[in-house]
């Protein structure tokens, strides 16, 4: 006989007498009388903190407990007794998983009738348990005994909801060569500025296992630059995104992209409860090194003599006037912005890096260049060169004509850019100087006519 509230009831039980009797009366052996019986509200209280995902909870108390008959107050009962309470979970939100709690280091059912775990009550009615769930959400825990022998019949049951958060966010490149553990320039390549590579979020626990259950919304990712020292921190392509059920614990932000040059990190955090419950940030270790996508060249030649150059005659001829070029190179990403990071360490094109070749505007011949950039110093991503001392010897000679002198980077980091502008070129001239004939006496210096002559190409 169960009654599910606490009240006194009257209970009319026919004992099969010969005499018919009184429906609304009570009968007890035959005999009209009071069977009142009194029922109480009892059962198991215990109230389970949030958990970390992974690992042990607090110490739980468990109180097997009634109403007092007076003061309607939750008594102890179970006193000094080992009793096997049966504990099953639930899964609430997500309504669904493939994990189970661990309830004493055993892992309970996620049905009725539950796992049975031996418990020991003290003199007030109390025992305790640690719990574990090795994934996230919101969870419920169920408790229930069945008497027997002179406690047959008696039901006690309890229940109570308990989050489980993530312990960390993980973050990482599952990219090669994304680990940059030292932090600095010596890092072995990981992307050009601009270009997408994978960046996955991962709801885990201590030892970055996956929590598959977790689902949450509201996540911001920032970044920080870690080398070089006093260099800007770029712009991210992805500052937001949220855990989706068929993420499985796992975001992988596939377009990730970021704008500068350097070594970052990444966090992950969201401001949003779970569950009511403060979620933790994440913070990946160092990634990088990023690069610049190529370089943009602007190069200046500038005429050596009135607006022309005086121009020099095959392999070994003469050399004609030396020349300066200068100009700029800056490091550019993918989107054709300036990386104002590639600077110090970070700037891998050496003076011995940038190249030349130059070729015969009239004949689209090829002569012989001399060419080697004296100096190059970048600073928030621009180098400055500077060529001193060129020289170009024309394959045949002719009348005026124009030099295309091309300038080509490329660092060790195989990042590079060219150069060659036809408006950019000088007009050279093949030029002598003659010497004319002079007379006059013996006895006077002559002057002799010396003339500057140049081929106008006939």
């Amino acid at each position: 006989l169960r009654h599910t509230t606490a009240e006194s009831v009257t209970l009319a039980i026919d004992s099969a007498a010969p005499a018919p009797m009184n429906p609304t009366q009570c009968y007890l052996s035959g005999v009209a009388g009071n069977c009142d019986m009194l029922f109480h509200d009892s059962g198991f209280a215990f109230d389970v903190p949030t958990v970390t995902a992974c690992a042990a909870s607090t110490p739980v108390t468990i109180s097997a407990v009634r109403k007092d008959d007076l003061t309607e107050q939750c008594v102890h009962t179970f006193s000094n007794r080992v009793e096997t309470i049966n504990f099953w979970s639930d899964y609430s939100d997500p309504a669904s998983g493939s994990r189970a709690v661990t309830l004493n280091g055993t892992a309970i059912a996620n049905t009725a009738p539950g796992s049975g775990i031996p418990l020991s009550f003290d003199a007030n009615g109390q025992s305790s348990f640690t719990l574990s769930y090795p994934d996230a959400g919101l969870m419920q825990l169920n408790a229930i005994f069945s008497g027997s022998g002179e406690e047959a019949g008696l039901l006690m049951s309890g229940t109570d909801s308990f989050v489980a958060v993530p312990a960390k966010f993980y973050l990482y490149s599952g990219d090669a060569n994304a680990d940059c553990a030292s932090g600095d320039a010596g890092c072995s390549v990981f992307r050009r500025a601009g270009a997408p590579f994978n960046l996955s979020i991962r709801a885990a626990c201590a030892d970055n296992s996956v929590t598959p259950n977790f689902i949450h919304s509201g996540f911001t990712l920032e970044h920080a630059l870690v080398a070089p020292a006093g260099g800007v921190p770029g712009t991210l392509a992805l500052a937001a995104f949220d855990f989706s059920a068929t993420d499985n614990g796992e975001v992988t932000l596939a377009d990730q992209a970021l704008s500068e040059v350097g070594v970052f990190t990444f966090t992950a955090a969201s401001t949003n409860p779970y569950f009511g419950e403060t979620l933790p940030s994440g913070t990946s270790a160092n990634i990088g090194r990023f690069i610049p996508a190529d370089f943009a060249i602007d190069h200046t030649h500038q005429a050596q003599c009135n607006g022309f150059t005086y121009a020099g005659l095959g392999p070994t001829g003469r050399p004609g006037e030396p020349f300066s070029v200068g100009g700029t190179v800056t490091a550019r990403n993918v989107y054709g912005d300036t990386t104002l990071n590639y600077a110090g360490d970070f700037a891998k094109l050496l003076p011995a890096n940038i190249t030349a070749s130059a070729r015969d505007g009239a004949a689209a011949a090829s002569g012989t260049l001399s060419f080697a950039v004296d100096s190059l110093g970048f600073s928030n991503g621009v180098g400055v060169l500077q060529e001193n001392d060129a020289s170009y010897r024309f394959a045949a000679i002719g009348g005026p004509q124009s030099l295309h002198l091309a300038i080509n980077a490329e660092d060790s980091d195989t990042v590079s850019g060219t150069e060659e502008d036809a408006a950019k070129t000088v007009e050279y001239r093949f030029g002598r100087l003659e010497l004319h004939n002079a007379h006059g006496p013996q006895t006077s210096n002559l002057k002799l006519p010396l003339v500057a002559e140049y081929h106008e190409g006939s």
